[in-house]
């Protein structure tokens, strides 16, 4: 598991886009995950990482939803093999 957590800046980013309706459901669950991080260790599923990596490719998601979506990404769980 990564051993990074969710920077204020990042933080402010996903609490605005949870409070804002005009967001997708795909970005207010990746801006959830990364909120959920922000003082702790837990690292992103595997079903937000998903969410994160399709809101990075795709050009219609917002500037602040991909920043969400780096940040959940750069946290996600390291499967081990």
């Amino acid at each position: 598991m990564a051993n990074k957590k969710t920077s204020d800046e990042i933080a402010k980013i996903a609490s605005k886009i949870l409070k804002d309706d005009s967001y997708s459901e795909t970005s207010k669950s990746v801006a959830g995950s990364v909120l959920s991080q922000t003082n702790t260790k837990k690292g992103t599923s595997k079903d937000i990482s998903e969410k994160a990596s399709k809101v990075l490719r795709d050009d219609r998601f917002s500037k602040e939803s991909k920043s969400a979506a780096r940040s959940a990404l750069s946290q996600a769980k390291k499967n081990k093999k």
